[in-house]
């Protein structure tokens, strides 16, 4: 996908994401990692890179102290690698769980859509997390929420999950997948050592 392919499904998926979710539908997606390598590799490289330049070069004061601090370059290169793998881990475990809980919300079991479903809906997440270029900036968790409405909004489309059931269902998933973030980042900043104002999170 060209970058100005990336700008048009981010900005559509923010101000129209109904139709959008119509697009991704028709999107052929028969082998999954190509399709994650294609629409959603460089996102999550630019998330990655993102945490990586601010903690290293960048860095934050420890609040009250004039102290600039930063994480050394192998120290943020291994949690880089992680949160790399953490992203990539999510979007297909979630993916599991929709599929496997489709039936209980009288939704579709479709595999490719429950990928494409998981995956976009943390796009939001993904782009403005990468602001975290300023390690103490977490703009990536009001994005967070807006994913939860992109949830919603999909799962009718790409599931044809009852109108009244979709509010459930992305109950569900939502707080699955905010769990796994929440361990996945506390594991990576545990990892890493990371002081308070340098963890990875969004």
């Amino acid at each position: 996908m060209s970058i100005e392919g990336f700008i048009d499904r981010i900005l559509e998926l923010l101000v129209n994401p109904a139709e959008e979710w119509g697009k991704i539908k028709e999107e052929g997606a028969d082998d999954l990692w190509r399709y994650l390598l294609s629409h959603l590799t460089p996102i999550i490289f630019l998330n990655v890179v993102s945490y990586f330049v601010g903690v290293v070069f960048v860095g934050s004061k420890t609040l009250g102290t004039p102290i600039v601090q930063h994480l050394s370059a192998a120290r943020a290169f291994f949690a880089t690698v992680l949160l790399a793998a953490a992203y990539v881990g999510i979007i297909f475990i979630g993916a599991i769980i929709v599929k496997l809980i489709a039936t209980s919300f009288d939704s579709e079991q479709d595999e490719n859509n429950a990928f494409k479903l998981v995956a976009f809906s943390l796009y939001p997440l993904l782009v403005f997390g990468s602001l975290h270029i300023i390690p103490t900036l977490k703009a990536g968790t009001m994005a967070g929420f807006y994913g939860l409405y992109l949830l919603y909004t999909g799962f009718p489309v790409l599931l044809k999950t009852p109108k009244e059931k979709s509010a459930g269902f992305t109950l569900v998933i939502s707080l699955t997948i905010i769990g796994m973030l929440a361990l996945a980042f506390s594991l990576i900043n545990i990892v890493s050592g990371a002081e308070l104002n340098l963890r990875a999170g969004v």
